[in-house]
Parts: structure tokens; sequence; C-alpha cells
């Protein structure tokens, strides 16, 4: 688990709370706040239920052929409807976070959720988001995705 080093509070301009949280060491010892994307990304793939993992996998599919991608693209790629891909998304980002924790930050110049992960940008003429999975962690992901889908052991023999 990851030491706390510091939180802060301040306030936007529209009076609303912004917490800053700053981590000092993973806490196995290590001084370095960063962790690999190799140990950062095993952990995630590796705390991601069947279905997290699938439609992560189906997004870097969908980056690696097209880029940027709406929730609403990713939906119809899965067959599946939209709000189901929306409650992914979100689960997803408590997933990140819950890694940050534990792991510290993959961007630290990014947010905590899924910022961390994803490049995000906003589409103004259709008025939606587009998601991406930066080129340099997908490799590292989907092999991380598929060595999470081996049995650790399976007691037979």
């Amino acid at each position: 688990m990851a030491n706390l080093s510091s939180v802060s509070m301040t306030w936007d301009d529209e009076d609303r709370p912004v917490i800053t949280v700053q981590y000092s060491e993973r806490g196995d010892g290590d001084s370095d706040a960063s962790p690999t994307p190799d140990e950062w990304l095993a952990a995630l793939a590796g705390r991601l239920t069947d279905k997290s993992a699938t439609y992560l996998r189906a997004l870097l599919e969908v980056n690696a052929s097209k880029g940027h991608v709406n929730l609403g693209e990713l939906a119809t790629h899965l067959s599946v409807d939209k709000k189901e891909v929306d409650g992914w998304n979100r689960n997803l980002g408590r997933s990140i976070k819950a890694i940050v924790r534990e792991y510290g930050f993959l961007r630290a110049n990014q947010e905590d959720g899924t910022a961390q992960l994803f490049d995000i940008e906003w589409d103004k003429n259709n008025e939606l988001w587009r998601y991406a999975v930066p080129e340099k962690y997908r490799a590292t992901l989907i092999k991380a995705l598929d060595e999470r889908a081996i049995p650790r052991s399976c007691g037979c023999a």
C-alpha cells in the first residue's frame, strides 16, 4: 500500500472543493513513488472482473483499428446497451483508484480515475467524450489481460 504523503484541499472558481492527494512511497520499502507500467497494468488486470477485462480488451481492439472511440461506439462493438458500457466505465474508474492507492499513479500528470489509463478527448462537434488507451501501454495491458485468463492453479494433476 502506498504511503500517504499529503492531502490538500483548495476551492475552484465555482466554490467546489478540489482535493489533492500525494503518495510518498509504494510501501514495500522502495522509495520510488512511481510504479513501472508493467507492475501497475498487471495489478489493474488482476483486479478486474472477467466482464470488465473483456470490455477493456474490446476498447484496446477498437483503439488499435480506429483510435479514440466514444462509449456508444464501444457498446456497438460489444453488442451491448450503452448504459452497460457507461456502468463499466464508472466501475473501471473505481478499480483504477484502488490501484492508485496501492501502487501510486501510473500517469502523475493525470487525475485519479480513468484518466490514469485513458487519453480522453472532447469531440466538440458531436458533444461526447472519446477514449483511447495510449499506444505505449497497449501491448503491456493486452499481455496482462491475457495472463489473468490463465488459471493460477487448478488443483488437478
